[in-house]
């Protein structure tokens, strides 16, 4: 199968791995065509990879906040006569 067919393939299954791999490996195309294709494919992975980390980043700031909720929770509903650790 050829480069681009498979970088297609990865890009649409969204195979992190694979395209890593791919991008490993470039080969030199026969086309003009072929390259500007593969240029297009690769900044699409690009904009891909971007809307991911974006989308990890927020899930990790809305985590921080639910564990800081919980956190300041936890404190206050602490009784001091009943914590048997201090």
């Amino acid at each position: 199968m050829k480069w681009l067919d498979e970088f297609k393939i990865a890009l649409i299954e969204e195979n992190d791995t694979k395209i890593s791999s791919l991008l490993s490996s470039i080969p030199s195309f026969n086309t003009i065509e072929e390259n500007q294709e593969a240029m297009a494919l690769i900044d699409q992975a690009r904009k891909t990879y971007i809307l991911k980390k974006n989308r990890l980043a927020k899930q990790m700031q809305q985590l921080e906040k639910s564990r800081k909720f919980l956190l300041s929770s936890e404190n206050k509903t602490k009784h001091p006569k009943l914590d048997i650790h201090s």
